[in-house]
């Protein structure tokens, strides 16, 4: 006969010879754990009683001692939980218990009794009874025409693991159907708003992470909730991992996968809205319909291509009416642009451009007063007059008085960062002074100085202006000139912060214009002269970004 212990909790002693019953028995416990260090044991503790082995390895209550020391031990089983439970040989004996097992399966339940098997979803067992006795326990089970079958011979503790394993499995089920319900509702959710907007806002993703269902100690991140995963269809298993990540990122791809496959699908249509087809930057501005969307574009770079094929886009897909699209400009001549282009690029294409409304912020704003109120207002006189610069000038100075903060921002903006750069590569161009100490062409900044470009006189400027005190083109603290390199002079010095500065002339892809032969090469000299001595190299470099 099989001794079966129910607790993992041993008294270490001397190992009994594995021929004695208390050493088969050891030996058959040992074979089903994974790590075991402990000998053989002489007696067996639980939280209230102590047994021992009696004549001929019977397993007896011994008396209880509070002075004796029990030294328990756990054994580490292996990392597969039990699934299955059923009476043992013993307690079937004892009890007169059926024949019978109970085995969890994901979200069903097997029963077998005398070998007859039913089965049942595990919400049928919540709450679970159990009549405990001495040494065995019955497990109460519900039937579908009222009745209670028991299932005894099993051990209290078995009964307890069966227990929390039905009331864990319950609990996994449960979640996972909320996140499929709440994966399906949010799929079904996105394909409206795509075919609605071709786009997946910001908006709408807050919306939908707000309806995303939030367990604060989640079943699903225990041993038993994964087990329980682990036998779930793959249906069930994408939308827990889909559950699980950043909505945010299924966001992004959604938008993503959606993109390309409309720009495939509307190629014809980037092509030929505008004169010239649209470019791929202009293709991503054109689809994305995102609750607020802003688009920084240099001078000619085609914000107005992209205005007109949004509109048509929008139109081509209906998205919105045409009675409900606005498109604005600064000023009047670039509002009568906006109509022009709407109406002879759109029109063609079978769209109702007549219907879009193109107009500037101003008469937008009065138009909207006008309805407001009743009354459209008048314009302020120095507006209609021309002496709208000169009132200008005054509002602005009369701020500078009251206010030295503002005077402080408007002299910066003013004096150093109201200019625009030229073209890349062509810094150099135009110079406006001489040096007569580098005797060389070049560019007067605040501090009465000549530098080479115009990229270095914003940043000369600003570091006067800010009071930053700086050396331009001085000496390299360390010796550095060689058979190949000059004494290393770098663009500017700031000694409050021993930092030197570099202003590097690269574009957006940090490439240099391609008149600058060899100057990667004595990029990568001289960050290998500052990473060799241990100096502070600070970097910075100027272009446009086009869109």
């Amino acid at each position: 006969m099989r001794i079966r212990f129910p607790t993992r909790r041993w008294v270490s002693g001397q190992a009994p010879s594995s021929e004695s019953p208390r050493g088969a028995a050891q030996s058959q416990l040992s074979r089903s754990a994974s790590t075991l260090k402990i000998a053989a044991p002489r007696a067996v503790c639980n939280r209230r009683r102590r047994f021992r082995y009696g004549p001929e390895g019977r397993l007896e209550l011994a008396p209880y001692r509070p002075s004796g020391r029990c030294s328990v031990v756990l054994l580490m089983r292996s990392q597969v939980m039990t699934t299955t439970w059923k009476p043992s040989t013993l307690g079937k004996l004892l009890t007169r218990a059926p024949d019978w097992a109970l085995e969890l399966d994901g979200g069903r339940v097997h029963l077998a009794v005398n070998g007859e098997t039913t089965q049942m979803d595990v919400d049928e067992l919540e709450g679970l009874p159990i009549k405990a006795g001495v040494f065995w326990a019955r497990l109460i089970i519900p039937l579908p025409d009222g009745k209670k079958l028991q299932l005894g011979g099993i051990s209290k503790n078995n009964a307890k693991q069966c227990v929390h394993a039905v009331a864990a499995a319950i609990a996994a089920k449960r979640q996972c159907d909320q996140i499929a319900d709440w994966v399906h509702a949010t799929t079904q959710a996105c394909r409206r708003q795509i075919a609605r907007r071709g786009w997946l806002g910001l908006e709408f993703a807050q919306r939908m992470e707000s309806s995303k269902p939030w367990f604060p100690n989640s079943i699903l991140d225990s041993t038993a909730g994964r087990r329980h995963l682990a036998r779930q269809p793959l249906s069930v298993q994408d939308a827990v991992q889909t559950w699980q990540r950043p909505f945010e990122e299924f966001v992004k791809e959604t938008n993503e996968r959606h993109a390309i496959q409309a720009a495939e699908k509307d190629q014809h249509f980037f092509d030929q809205v505008e004169k010239s087809p649209l470019t791929e930057e202009q293709r991503k501005a054109v689809m994305c319909f995102d609750n607020r969307v802003l688009l920084v574009a240099s001078a000619g770079s085609g914000k107005t291509s992209t205005m007109v094929a949004k509109a048509g886009y929008a139109l081509r897909h209906g998205y919105f009416p045409p009675e409900r699209m606005l498109l604005l400009a600064f000023n009047t001549d670039a509002a009568a642009e906006l109509r022009e282009r709407v109406r002879a690029r759109l029109g063609p294409l079978g769209l109702p451009a007549d219907q879009v409304v193109a107009k500037t912020f101003h008469a937008f704003g009065l138009d909207v007063i006008g309805r407001a109120t009743g009354r459209k207002p008048s314009l302020a006189p120095w507006l209609e007059s021309g002496t709208d610069l000169e009132t200008l000038v005054g509002l602005i100075d009369a701020l500078k008085d009251r206010d030295p903060e503002f005077r402080v921002q408007w002299d910066l903006y003013r004096i150093v960062l109201w200019q625009d750069l030229p073209k890349f590569g062509k810094e150099e161009e135009n110079p406006n002074a001489w040096s007569s100490e580098a005797r060389r062409e070049g560019f007067w900044t605040l501090n009465g100085e000549v530098v080479k470009s115009q990229g270095e006189v914003v940043l000369a400027n600003w570091l006067f202006y800010n009071g930053v005190r700086y050396v331009y083109e001085g000496d390299y603290e360390h010796d550095t000139a060689d058979a190949n390199y000059r004494q290393y002079r770098p663009d500017f010095y700031l000694p409050d912060a021993k930092a030197y500065l570099e202003h590097w002339a690269l574009d957006e892809s940090g490439e240099p214009p391609k008149a600058f032969v060899g100057y990667k090469e004595g990029m990568t000299w001289k960050r290998a002269l500052h990473q060799q001595h241990g100096t502070i190299l600070l970097e910075t470099t100027a272009y446009f970004r086009p869109s």
